[in-house]
C-alpha cells in the first residue's frame, strides 16, 4: 500500500483552495442574506457551509498525519486553517488524534486516548449500579452525538486536560484568546450577535457529525476490539473500522471519509489517494483468495442508511467477542 501514500501537491492545493474559499464565500453570504432578512437564501447557505465544513475537518485530518501537501509547513498551516473554521487547536487534536490511532481497537489500552467509553461484559457487571447508570446514560444516543459532540468540541478542545506538547498547549492558548476576543465583540457589538449565532449553529452540526461518523466507524456490531497479545494493525484497520459506503456527493463532500478501514491501515495515505487504494486492496485479495481463503480480506461494509440502524451494541464480550445490548446482560435492569 506504500505506493499510495504518495502525496499530490497539485491536487491537494486545489482541494484546499476549492473546499477553503468555497466555504468563506458561502458563509459570508449567508450572512449578508440573514442581515437582508431572506432566511430561505441564510438556511439554504448555511446548509452548503455544514457540507463545505465537514470536508474541511477531513482535509484538517489528513493534515493531522502531515501527510497531506508538502512541504510540512504549508501542510500545517492548511491544518491550522481548517481547525480554525471550529475554532479548534489543530496541534492538539492531532496529538489526540495520535494516539486514537495507536490504541484503537485495544482492550488493554482504553483509556490512553480520547476516545468513546467502553467496558467490557465484567466489568460492567462488577461496576456499582451508579457507575452503570452513568454508562448507560453515556451510551444513550441523545447524549452521545449530540451533548457529547458538544462537550467535546466546545468543551473538552478549549483547556488541557492531559499532558500535551508544548506546542499543543500554545496552539490552545491561543485559540482561547481567539475565542475570548470573539465573546468581547458579541457583547460589544451587538449587530454581530446574529452571525456569530449563525456560525455556531453551522459548527455545531459539524460538531455532532463528526461524533457520528466515528461511532459508526468503530462502534458497529461488528467491530472486532482485542487484547494486547492479539492486537495487530492489520485487524484493527479491517475488523475494527468499517468501510461506509457513501452516494458519490457525499463522498464528495466527507473527502473519502468512509474508506476509513483503509485509513486505519496506512493512515499516511492522503484522502485522495483511498479509493484507488481500496480498489488495488480488494484486487490484491480476491487473487489471494483463489489460492488461499485465509488471505481474503473483507471489510465491513456499511451502507449510508446503516448510520440510523445499530445503536444498541454497548457493553463488549470479551469470551464471546461481540456487542451486547445493555438488555443481553443477565440481571441487567436495563430491559
Amino acid at each position: 500500500m506504500e505506493r499510495f501514500e504518495k502525496i499530490n501537491n497539485q491536487e491537494a492545493i486545489t482541494q484546499f483552495l476549492v473546499t477553503f474559499i468555497t466555504f468563506a464565500v458561502c458563509f459570508g453570504l449567508g450572512c449578508s442574506a440573514l442581515s437582508r432578512g431572506s432566511f430561505l437564501a441564510a438556511a439554504a447557505l448555511g446548509i452548503l457551509s455544514v457540507l463545505l465544513q465537514a470536508r474541511l475537518f477531513v482535509l484538517m485530518h489528513d493534515c493531522g498525519h502531515a501527510h497531506f501537501v508538502r512541504p510540512v509547513w504549508l501542510n500545517n498551516l492548511f491544518g491550522h486553517l481548517c481547525a480554525l473554521t471550529y475554532g479548534m487547536p489543530f496541534f492538539l487534536w492531532q496529538e489526540l488524534h495520535q494516539r486514537h490511532h495507536r490504541h484503537q481497537g485495544n482492550l488493554d489500552k482504553r483509556g490512553q486516548s480520547l476516545d468513546l467509553w467502553i467496558m467490557t461484559k465484567a466489568e460492567f457487571l462488577k461496576s456499582s449500579r451508579l457507575k452503570q447508570w452513568f454508562y448507560r446514560i453515556y451510551h444513550f444516543p441523545l447524549f452521545t452525538f449530540f451533548l457529547g459532540g458538544l462537550l467535546f468540541f466546545i468543551v473538552l478542545m478549549r483547556w488541557p486536560f492531559e499532558k500535551f506538547k508544548w506546542k499543543s498547549q500554545l496552539n490552545l492558548l491561543v485559540m482561547n484568546s481567539l475565542w475570548i476576543l470573539c465573546g468581547l465583540i458579541y457583547w460589544q457589538v451587538p449587530g454581530s450577535r446574529e452571525y456569530f449565532i449563525y456560525y455556531l449553529l453551522i459548527a455545531s452540526v459539524n460538531f455532532v457529525q463528526a461524533i457520528w461518523y466515528f461511532y459508526h466507524q468503530h462502534m458497529h456490531p461488528k467491530i472486532q476490539w482485542y487484547t494486547e497479545k492479539e492486537y495487530s494493525n492489520q485487524k484493527v484497520s479491517l475488523y475494527g473500522s468499517t468501510f461506509i459506503i457513501f452516494p458519490k456527493w457525499v463522498s464528495w463532500f466527507s473527502a473519502n471519509i468512509g474508506y476509513h478501514h483503509i485509513h486505519h491501515l496506512n493512515p499516511r495515505i492522503p484522502c485522495y489517494n483511498l479509493v484507488a487504494a481500496q480498489d488495488h486492496l480488494m484486487a490484491v485479495t480476491q487473487a489471494s483468495r483463489l489460492t488461499d481463503n485465509s488471505l481474503f480480506l473483507e471489510p465491513i461494509r456499511l451502507q449510508w442508511m446503516d448510520l440510523f440502524r445499530n445503536l444498541d451494541g454497548k457493553v463488549w464480550d470479551s469470551e464471546q467477542k461481540k456487542w451486547l445490548k445493555f438488555s443481553d446482560l443477565p440481571g441487567s435492569f436495563f430491559k
